[in-house]
């Protein structure tokens, strides 16, 4: 009983975090102007929707292709001068894993027949905290560089398989065999658009640093390889403010 307590407990805290990342992402200018006030948007911090399009892949599974996805947060960047800034990301969407994974024994004989010809992708979602510290040049190209901290929030196999009757699939929860914290470090390059420099698009390359699985031999850290925008919400603010 003190398990099955602990577990819902466990879960009850990452719904809140959750709940705390994707509340702002809905309604996101009246809350953060509540707590910054005149600072909101200024010309010292810009908050705003993240969006990234992100390729993923995971070492130490052979075969495995890449797996994509869109993943969603917010951004908050603060300026400390012409040239450095520091940046922030509120991720509530964020899933990473791959694809093409060589099926394995599941516990059900019948079941590793069914899939024997199969595939396996692996989804293990987040929400976590991106950080960067961005050099930018007075044309508005800029490079960045820092860690993220992601807590898992859900994870599951997706075994896949093509039958003469049609497509089969069966998901299976992996998250007692994955590390509830994932560390990694970000490194990228991007643009800031327009005179103003407020809109910014940029590539990244992610390394993991954890070992996912716990239970499998050898090591499993992710990779990613992704395309973002930052887009700033209340401009129309800030050129009042300037005014």
């Amino acid at each position: 009983m003190r398990e099955k307590m602990c577990n819902y407990r466990k879960r009850a805290g990452l719904m809140a975090i959750g709940f705390f990342l994707m509340v702002p992402a809905v309604n996101a200018q009246v809350i953060l102007s509540i707590l910054f006030g005149d600072k909101l948007n200024s010309d010292e911090l810009l908050f705003g929707i993240h969006a990234n399009y992100s390729w993923n892949n995971l070492t130490g599974t052979h075969p495995s292709d890449a797996s994509s996805n869109l993943n969603l947060g917010l951004f908050f960047t603060y300026k400390f001068n012409d040239h450095w800034m520091g940046n922030i990301e509120a991720m509530a969407k964020y899933q990473r894993g791959a694809k093409g994974l060589a099926v394995y024994p599941s516990g059900d004989e019948s079941t590793d027949q069914l899939f024997a010809e199969g595939t396996v992708e692996r989804r293990i979602s987040y929400v976590g905290l991106p950080m960067t510290v961005q050099y930018m040049t007075r044309s508005g190209f800029f490079a960045e560089t820092g860690p993220q901290v992601l807590i898992r929030t859900k994870a599951h196999d997706q075994f896949e398989v093509d039958r003469p009757e049609g497509e089969l699939s069966l998901e299976k929860d992996i998250e007692d065999n994955t590390s509830r914290w994932d560390f990694s470090w970000i490194a990228g390059l991007g643009y800031r658009i327009g005179k103003s420099k407020l809109t910014a698009l940029g590539i990244r390359y992610n390394i993991g640093l954890t070992d996912l699985m716990k239970l499998e031999d050898g090591s499993q850290q992710h990779r990613q390889f992704c395309i973002y925008t930052n887009i700033p919400v209340g401009r129309g603010k800030m050129k009042s403010n300037k005014k």
